[in-house]
């Protein structure tokens, strides 16, 4: 158990006179734990927890207040009441990590400290490496993180250098009498099967596989924290927008990353939207594998991601678009009488001028023009886009190639020039009809636009 008092001052695990909540069981562990936490640092509360599961819980329960009473240790009892469904070993994690918050909340506490060790730590690196983990799975535990169900609190783990062998010799030398929970002895379980039989086995190829293990984890967190950080770093760059609704990441940003990157960046929008979500390794590789426009991926528990020309959003797409886009309603037409600045709702600017000025994001010939408008879609409207060599389209079949949604169709800018459809704006694209493309000719006449939205002090340009 030097290991704990070494960890503690190096790592700096505890403030000194911190209440400390000192999650307790019974087992040898946990009783270990809290031996070592009465001698060494005070105040400290014992919670101990029912899940309900077994009929010698409460003997159990009764044994850690009786301890508690008789060492001076406060101590707090909780019990599970609603019956736990599906996964039942992470139902029950959850549901004493929700009691440890609850005390730790009306105590005034700040930190929650469990008695996970070495062995603990080896089982969960080898279960995230059967199921297929990234370098998160594999580092295992933190001895410092948020607790899981409420992250104003710190869960520190003091034992996690300490072996299950350490620990009982810890408590045959303090006289400690620890409680078996035969749960544990359960090989149907799958934590236990790697505990009982398999690490057993890898024993024989490598009697210290437990302290391979651990260093195997504590290499892969240096990894895993170069890479967050670098992390850090893309998601300044990649990140276009995030609200409650949606996380929207720039395509052309993320595309450049490498794929190492990619897997963390939709990691952290899917975490940061929808915190409680399962990521698999599956669909994030399903996602990193599919970035091209159109793309729609389910991620689990209604969050999908979709992949447009500008953005990845997870999420809300059509709040995003809708959000994000400059629109005007389709009753609305505007006539512009250049040079003029006109508002168009939402912060947004259309400036119109004959002559260049800072800040243009596109320019069209209109010579010959009489009438110039901004308007949205009629039946029957048709363009030449530029690249089909002037043959021309239907606008309503452009926006289907172009997978442009349904809900926001009715409502994107179209300028006319004498009714004919001269210039798209779509998101942070200017689309120009291929009859009033500019060809530096002396005959033609320029007129220059832009269009910004802005929003307190900052300008966003709407750049072709």
């Amino acid at each position: 158990m030097k290991n704990v008092l070494r960890n503690t001052q190096q790592y700096k695990l505890f403030r000194p006179d911190e209440k400390l909540i000192i999650a307790v069981s019974g087992g040898a562990d946990s009783l270990a734990l809290l031996h070592w936490a009465r001698a060494h640092h005070e105040p400290i509360v014992a919670v101990t927890f029912d899940h309900n599961l077994r009929d010698g819980a409460v003997a159990d329960v009764d044994y850690v207040r009786s301890l508690c009473a008789s060492w001076g240790v406060p101590c707090v009892v909780g019990q599970m009441t609603a019956p736990l469904s599906g996964n039942i070993e992470a139902a029950a994690r959850m549901a004493r990590y929700r009691f440890l918050a609850r005390v730790a909340h009306r105590i005034g506490a700040e930190t929650v400290v469990t008695a996970h060790h070495a062995d603990d730590q080896a089982e969960t690196i080898l279960l995230h490496i059967l199921r297929g983990a990234g370098l998160r799975g594999a580092r295992g535990m933190a001895m410092i993180a948020p607790l899981p169900t409420d992250s104003r609190l710190r869960l520190v783990r003091p034992l996690l250098d300490v072996t299950r062998e350490e620990i009982v010799a810890y408590c045959a030398a303090q006289g400690l009498h620890p409680r078996h929970d035969p749960t544990n002895d359960d090989t149907d379980l799958t934590r236990n099967y790697i505990r009982h039989r398999a690490l057993p086995i890898l024993r024989e190829v490598n009697p210290r596989v437990v302290e391979a293990l651990n260093r195997f984890g504590r290499a892969v967190a240096l990894d895993d924290d170069l890479l967050e950080s670098l992390t850090d770093e893309a998601w300044t760059t990649c990140l276009d927008a995030s609200t409650a609704d949606y996380v929207a990441l720039s395509r052309r940003a993320v595309a450049a990353c490498h794929p190492a990157l990619q897997y963390r960046l939709l990691y952290r929008a899917l975490a940061q939207l929808s915190p409680a979500l399962t990521i698999t390794g599956e669909r994030l590789s399903a996602a990193v594998s599919a970035l091209a426009v159109g793309t729609q991926i389910e991620m689990g528990e209604g969050v999908s991601l979709y992949v447009d020309y500008e953005a990845l959003i997870v999420g809300d797409y059509e709040t995003y678009l809708i959000d994000g886009m400059l629109r005007i309603s389709p009753e609305q037409t505007l006539t512009l009488n250049p040079p003029d600045d006109v508002a168009l709702g939402g912060d947004w600017r259309l400036r119109s001028s004959w002559m260049p000025f800072d800040g243009e994001n596109v320019r069209l010939n209109v010579a010959g023009v009489q009438t110039i408008a901004l308007r949205t879609r009629r039946a029957g409207d048709r363009l030449q886009p530029l690249g089909m060599g002037g043959r021309s389209q239907k606008l309503k079949q452009w926006m289907i190639d172009r997978k442009i949604p349904r809900i926001v169709r009715d409502f994107i800018p179209l300028l006319t020039c004498d009714g004919q459809i001269a210039a798209i704006l779509y998101g942070r694209e200017w689309v120009i009809d291929h009859r009033f493309r500019v060809d530096g000719l002396p005959t033609e006449r320029l007129l220059y636009l832009s269009v910004s939205r802005h929003t307190g002090e900052r300008s966003i340009d709407r750049c072709p």
